[in-house]
């Protein structure tokens, strides 16, 4: 009997239970269908059933219910009002009331619109302190606000504020309120309102910058969820007419390049473009002048975007289109704007890919002033300081590479060894900065034949590759890891790293689109690889791979591209070791004109290339008797010699590459002897001696100081002599003469 009315009570509970829960629904449907706030205000007091605990919790279920069989609408609604209730309990029926139905106090609306005034003047470039004040001013707001409206308002507002500073200062802090305060701003807003739709956009921002800071992938796949059912992309919308269509579109293209980069689905990466495009159109046919910070905004993530197309196709309006972007950007953005330094330091970004495309020196030049100007804007306390510094290493690597400077190659390393020691950064700049880190230990240690900086390199370039798992840019790092690999091994004279070097090749290329810059350097990359493996193990079929991919290098590579220099020199290289290994006599044709075209483009682009491939050239054809040839290759050795030697900045640079020309002159002047020219094989010996001696009075940087403590005007005439020779050599191989030089009569 006990068991049996203990079963009965059971059931009776779950009966009641099921009749309580029908109870709330049907008061919550009768709540919402009110026609007025004060309609709905005397039902609850009547009936306060929604009012305690186990309502919210009831509601609760509600909602998720609703999620999830896809009803998000019903599910907005219930929210909606569970926090109408929840305001309620925590400030009593008639101060709720009065929140729903009263209009705010004319000193609080006040005090919102100078918060307001503030913020937008931090954005147009007034300094921090005016951000900390619009935060301070909305915190009062807060505070103070009464209406409902109002209220979210302030909500909104303080959550992007709280989020623009936590961007400047890398606060998590901020960031966790701030989302917060917009996903309470949403669910306090009607459901199908304009202001809702913008605080959810708001909102998806929001957690877009918290996947930028943590790498948070629900924060990125909640944004998605969140903006993806506001527009139909399929088709104009009458949003397109609405402010707020700008933000939508700017954060959609941002969440899609947000994944795209994590996955690097190329699709992703069109529809950001799409998206971004479509933002553009939005700003200049309806609402350009709406938040000009926006406008900076949207053009500078489509510049990036373009970018990124741009190393994935090699499509050269991509890179146009995307400089064009950045310029615009930087031109509707204020001077002493937080975001100016960024944008500055993308600006000389690009051009760097447009000189490494097109080899114009101007770009360069202007490159080192725009990442001058991101430095110097960046204040002295800003996280993002030393990741200028580091930025700032990547155009002294460029401009080495194009003049030889190894000052600048110095720099580079140390200037990036700073920056990847500090810290804040988000994981993906870090990779970066540990990837360039690693590239230019790797060019230093080629250059100087320095063990230490090769295995520093190599430890360097490993640690980018894990910081980039899973992102476009680990492939990048691999190629990079392979050059520090196979450097190594030619450094240690071991096979082993130069293995692994040919994985990490072969692996890069699998992971970049091909036609694309960055395949086509790791296509030559592999090529040397294959080339040194091939020349050790003495092994025909990898020579032959070696010559093939060293030549699909070459195509691949635009004509008016720097690099160009290098990749012949070393298809040049390919071709001669097949000639001395099987005597193929169209390998020497071929080989010749591989070290003649490397030679003819180092002349503006790469006197590294140049000196190299001279060199190279040059002693192969004379241990071919080829002496007119040899002498050739040796003029062009010599020439890029000088160039190299005459722009360096000290005694031990120039010493460096006196090392790799010393053997030069010796070999020209016996070429030039066996055709006839002894005087002119003479006057070559006399050179190269005499450069050994003179470069310890480097003209322009010589040790003048004694002259200087007696005839100090002699120092002065001496540099004003070196400056003008210097112009006048730097003209002549440009090809220009400069004004008031003499000309020959005619």
């Amino acid at each position: 009997m006990g068991r049996r009315t203990g079963w009965a009570a059971r059931t009776l509970a779950a009966v009641r239970e099921d009749m309580w829960v029908c109870r709330c629904h049907r008061l919550l449907d009768a709540y919402a269908a009110a026609p007025g706030w004060e309609e709905g205000h005397r039902l609850l007091v009547r009936r306060p059933v929604l009012l305690d605990e186990r309502g919210d919790v009831v509601i609760g279920e509600f909602v998720v219910a609703a999620e999830r069989v896809g009803l998000s609408e019903v599910a907005e609604r219930y929210a909606f009002y569970r926090g109408i209730l929840r305001r309620y309990r925590e400030v009593g029926p008639e101060r709720a009331l009065r929140e729903l139905t009263s209009d705010e106090d004319d000193a609080v609306i006040d005090l919102a619109e100078r918060a307001t005034a503030a913020y937008e003047r931090y954005h147009e470039g007034c300094g921090p302190d005016t951000l900390d004040a619009a935060v301070r001013g909305y915190e009062e707001v807060l505070a103070r606000a009464v209406a409902v409206p109002t209220r979210a308002v302030a909500r909104t507002n303080l959550g992007l504020m709280l989020l623009d500073r936590a961007e400047r200062d890398g606060s998590a802090g901020d960031t966790e309120r701030g989302l917060a305060l917009l996903e309470d701003a949403v669910v306090r807003t009607p459901p199908g309102s304009p202001e809702r739709k913008d605080r959810t956009v708001n909102l998806a921002g929001g957690l877009l910058q918290r996947h930028r800071l943590d790498g948070d992938t629900g924060a990125l796949d909640r944004a998605l969820a969140l903006l993806e059912p506001l527009v139909d992309a399929s088709a104009p919308t009458a949003a397109d007419d609405d402010p707020g269509a700008v933000v939508l579109w700017l954060n959609l293209g941002s969440a899609h390049y947000a994944r795209y980069s994590t996955v690097g689905d190329q699709a992703e990466l069109e529809a950001a473009i799409g998206c971004y495009r479509r933002a553009v159109a939005v700003a200049v046919a309806a609402v350009a002048d709406a938040q000009p910070w926006s406008s900076g905004r949207l053009l500078g993530n489509l510049a990036v975007a373009l970018s990124e197309r741009y190393q994935r196709t090699g499509n050269q309006a991509d890179l146009d289109g995307s400089l064009e972007c950045i310029e615009r950007t930087i031109g509707v953005t204020p001077g002493g704007s937080p975001e100016r330094p960024a944008r500055l330091a993308l600006h000389a970004i690009l051009l760097l890919e447009r000189h490494d495309a097109r080899g114009a020196l101007a770009d360069l030049d202007l490159a080192v002033e725009k990442f001058a100007s991101a430095l110097h804007e960046t204040p002295e306390n800003s996280p993002e300081r030393l990741l200028r510094e580091g930025e700032s290493g990547a155009v002294l690597l460029a401009r080495y590479q194009r003049t030889g400077e190894l000052a600048d190659l110095d720099e580079s390393v140390a200037v990036l060894r700073r920056a990847v020691r500090g810290r804040g950064y988000e994981a993906e700049d870090e990779a970066v900065l540990w990837g360039q880190f690693g590239t230019s230990l790797r060019v230093r240690a080629r250059r100087r034949h320095d063990r230490d900086d090769a295995g520093q390199a190599v430890a360097a370039l490993r640690r980018a590759v894990t910081l980039a798992t899973g992102t476009p840019s680990r492939a990048i790092d691999l190629n990079n890891l392979g050059g520090a690999l196979r450097l190594q091994a030619e450094l240690l004279g071991t096979q082993d790293p130069l293995a692994e070097a040919i994985t990490a090749y072969r692996d890069a290329l699998d992971h970049l689109p091909p036609g694309s810059p960055r395949h086509t350097a790791a296509l030559g990359n592999l090529g040397t690889a294959l080339l040194a493996r091939a020349e050790s193990a003495r092994d025909e079929a990898e020579l032959d791979e070696a010559v093939r991919v060293l030549s699909a290098a070459v195509a691949g590579t635009d004509e008016s591209a720097p690099d160009l220099a290098g990749r012949w020199c070393n298809l040049g290289h390919g071709l001669r070791v097949r000639h001395q290994r099987t005597g193929q006599a169209r390998d020497v044709e071929a080989a010749t004109a591989a070290y003649r075209g490397s030679c003819s483009r180092a002349r503006l682009a790469s006197p590294e290339a140049g000196l190299l491939a001279g060199r190279a050239w040059g002693l192969w054809a004379h241990s071919r008797g080829a002496h007119a040839e040899a002498s050739e290759a040796f003029g062009h050795a010599s020439e890029a010699a000088e160039r190299l030697m005459r722009t360096q900045s000290g005694r031990e640079a120039v010493e460096v590459w006196l090392a790799e020309f010393l053997e030069v002159p010796a070999h020209a002047a016996y070429a030039l002897a066996a055709t006839g020219g002894a005087r002119a094989a003479a006057v070559q010996l006399e050179r190269g001696r005499a450069r050994s001696l003179s470069r310890a009075l480097e003209r322009g940087r010589a040790q003048l100081g004694l002259l200087a403590a007696v005839r100090p005007d002699f120092v002065e005439r001496y540099r004003r002599a070196a400056t003008r020779v210097t112009v006048l050599e730097a003209a002549e191989l440009a090809g220009v003469r400069p004004s008031g030089t003499p000309t020959a009569e005619v």
